[in-house]
């Protein structure tokens, strides 16, 4: 099953995304919010996403995360080239 493969393994010139910093917002909030717009990114309800095993939430969590880290790498790349412009 898709959900049951190991890391997404999503690199930027080599390096794993999640161990690029980056800028974070300081926002805070509740783990349902999280779970919530997973579900909506898979496009699922929230109810159908509470029905499914915690494997495949999970599943769908980790890609909706990883997803926000490549955007965000990609930004801190872009402002970086802008100011070497």
């Amino acid at each position: 099953m898709l959900w049951q493969l190991p890391h997404f393994q999503v690199r930027f010139r080599g390096r794993d995304v999640f161990s690029i910093s980056t800028a974070r917002s300081g926002v805070s909030y509740a783990p349902i919010l999280e779970w919530v717009l997973a579900a909506r990114w898979a496009g699922y309800t929230y109810e159908q996403f509470e029905k499914m095993d915690g494997d495949r939430q999970s599943f769908y969590v980790a890609a909706r995360r990883a997803e926000l880290q490549i955007e965000a790498v990609m930004t801190k790349e872009a402002n970086k080239k802008a100011k070497q412009k």
